[in-house]
């Protein structure tokens, strides 16, 4: 078997840690800002997400991470600091899970949901943009 590590994250506090620990799966489990880091065994690993799954219903949100815990390549100690590549884009997705949780467990009524246009076409001024780079380095 080979060892897998994942990222779970819920769209609202959720005990997720203490579940986890109480039911004493053998995983290695790393408490984070945005939820848990969980690595393990595949098998060990599929029993603790089918838990999770059934324990928090659609407020819960397991993916794959490339890298295992500690890895030299995401340890911000080993890169200089600063967030990790691709925290900005999952704490902008954690912002919207509230609404897929909501959208998941409504899937069966009729919901007229707001989709607001993006005017894809409109192009920035470049003295605007210049400015803004300027505004980043002073």
């Amino acid at each position: 078997m080979s060892k897998v590590t994942k990222m779970v994250v819920v769209s609202s506090y959720a005990p997720i840690l203490s579940k986890i620990y109480k039911l004493q799966f053998d995983l290695t489990i790393k408490e984070t800002c945005f939820g848990v880091l969980i690595s393990g065994e595949e098998e060990e690993m599929r029993r603790a997400t089918d838990y999770m799954r059934n324990e928090f219903g659609n407020g819960v949100f397991i993916k794959e991470r490339g890298f295992p815990m500690g890895d030299v390549r995401r340890c911000r100690a080993d890169r200089g600091g600063g967030a990790r590549p691709g925290f900005y884009q999952l704490e902008r997705e954690i912002k919207m899970l509230p609404l897929i949780e909501d959208s998941l467990n409504n899937l069966d009524e009729e919901v007229d949901y707001k989709i607001h246009p993006y005017d894809q076409d409109k192009k920035m001024n470049a003295i605007k943009l210049q400015k803004m780079i300027e505004g980043m380095y002073k």
